[in-house]
């Protein structure tokens, strides 16, 4: 259930692997395209091309928008978005719901069918924990009239995808399958070991391919909380990156230093955290504790400053979330520091933004850094053209004719194509000023300058005022707002 990034590859695996499998999704325009031997992941995918190729070669690949195919499943798989709400910061399972009652009512109709006929439902979409065992499967049990171990088996068995890396993390990445019945689980293991590779003697644990087991709730906390602790260390790099900026000092330079030091892995800085998974499961891992939670306030990033605070309760988790949320702003806040330091006028510019998609050499935009920029922008009523070579609206117009006669360039994304632009190529279209902000580290200062060019990046903004390292984007201002402040 579900052909996106998730569903897509898994299916056409299991068609390879010799299963009948037919992939379901209610965008009928999507499954048009693949009946007629398209692909619509349009981003730099290694294999899944080939691999679409041969799994329709087979003859066991199918694509369908009818429910009606669950009627005569064996295992049915459930890869749908599962988002969170932007004001509550609730998990909303409209799609999951919408799911398990679509599969409810066509298995229960197909009792009198095939009696005694067993059903696995695995969810591999990310979910807050307790809900296979609060929510999924009492609702199928309950409309179905089948028991958990008996006839009916249902397993949480979340992915470990990313966009550019479907194929090799679905085959080789080691996963964890929670369920409540020790059938369940059985089942369920010997299921994934036809699309999964396992790899004993490989050098790096998570590319084994161990087929990992537990109980449900802890493979929610286990897929919830791998993604928050990703979350944590990027908020790092980017605090770090702005305090940087603050005293005037390279973070590129900071962090590699850093990184010499044993097990002082800090992460890359960025203008943002994006795609469907990182910006909402450090939520859905906080969703369920409700008094946990209640002890915890949330504040929405101001100054330099993130906390979660009451009665001197703190969260990291939550709080880093609101920092990394911050980001797209900070680079609002840059461009118009960049602007005043050097007498540009925003609303008489022309910007370029490089990059929509949240990832580089990626066609995904869920939860792109780049449309929360643009939004500012747009309050500010700032001009601007976008460019991406992997997203259909941003891809039509090429690279020159969107940098032809800009002030500025917002690097936003590192897409291959923008990493290998020479400072030569960016200064021969672009207009007086010729600014460039780099938000993903893409170009070198001093290669920018050579070209007669200026170069402000995050983590690396070289202040003009030497004996004032604060001024640039207090913007001259007094800085009360502006600087960190620390809690004792």
């Amino acid at each position: 259930m579900g052909v996106g990034y998730v569903g897509l590859p898994v299916v056409a695996l299991c068609a390879k692997a010799g299963f009948s499998a037919t992939g379901v999704d209610v965008n009928e325009n999507r499954i048009k395209l693949l009946n007629k031997g398209g692909n619509p992941i349009e981003g730099k995918e290694p294999g899944l091309d080939a691999l679409l190729k041969q799994a329709r070669r087979t003859g066991r690949l199918d694509f369908v928008s009818s429910p009606e195919v669950y009627k005569d499943a064996d295992i049915i798989i459930i890869a749908v978005e599962t988002p969170v709400d932007d004001g509550d910061h609730k998990p909303r399972y409209v799609a999951l719901r919408s799911a398990i009652e679509s599969i409810a009512q066509q298995v229960e109709g197909r009792k009198l069918k095939v009696e005694g006929r067993e059903l696995m439902v695995v969810v591999e979409s990310t979910i807050a924990p307790g809900t296979i065992d609060g929510v999924v499967r009492p609702l199928l049990e309950k409309s179905t009239g089948r028991k958990e171990g008996r006839d009916l088996y249902v397993v949480n068995c979340p992915e470990r995808l990313m966009p550019g890396q479907l194929i090799k993390k679905i085959q080789h990445h080691s996963r964890v399958i929670g369920a409540s019945s020790s059938k369940s689980t059985n089942i369920a293991k010997t299921f994934y070991r036809n699309i999964i590779v396992h790899q004993p003697k490989h050098p790096d644990f998570q590319w084994r391919g161990e087929l990992d087991t537990s109980t449900n709730m802890e493979a929610e906390i286990v897929k919830t909380a791998e993604n928050a602790y990703r979350d944590v260390q990027i908020a790092f790099a980017n605090e770090l990156a702005w305090l940087c900026e603050e005293y005037g000092a390279d973070f590129w330079r900071v962090r590699e230093l850093i990184r010499k030091s044993p097990r002082r892995d800090v992460h890359e800085a960025g203008a943002g955290v994006g795609g469907h998974c990182i910006p909402k499961d450090s939520w859905l891992l906080l969703s369920g504790l409700t008094e946990y939670c209640s002890n915890l306030k949330g504040e929405s990033y101001k100054g330099n400053s993130s906390r979660l605070r009451s009665n001197n309760s703190y969260s990291v988790i939550a709080g880093a979330r609101h920092l990394n949320d911050h980001a797209p702003k900070h680079m609002f806040d840059v461009i118009k520091a960049v602007a005043k330091q050097n007498s540009i006028d925003l609303t008489r510019t022309r910007i370029a933004i490089m990059g929509y998609s949240y990832l580089a050499d990626s066609d995904d935009t869920r939860n792109s850094p780049t449309q929360v920029l643009v939004e500012h922008l747009d309050k500010a009523g700032i001009k601007y053209k976008i460019h991406d070579p992997f997203v259909k609206e941003y891809k039509k117009t090429t690279i020159s004719k969107i940098l032809d006669g800009s002030n500025m360039a917002i690097f936003m994304v590192a897409h291959g194509e923008y990493r290998l632009l020479k400072p030569s190529s960016l200064a021969k279209f672009m207009k007086k000023s010729k600014i460039i902000i780099d938000g993903r580290n893409i170009f070198k200062r001093r290669d920018v300058e050579s070209e007669g060019m200026v170069y402000y990046g995050i983590g690396d903004i070289k202040k003009q005022d030497t004996r004032n390292p604060s001024t640039l984007l207090g913007a001259g201002k007094k800085q009360t707002n502006s600087k960190l402040k620390y809690s004792n």
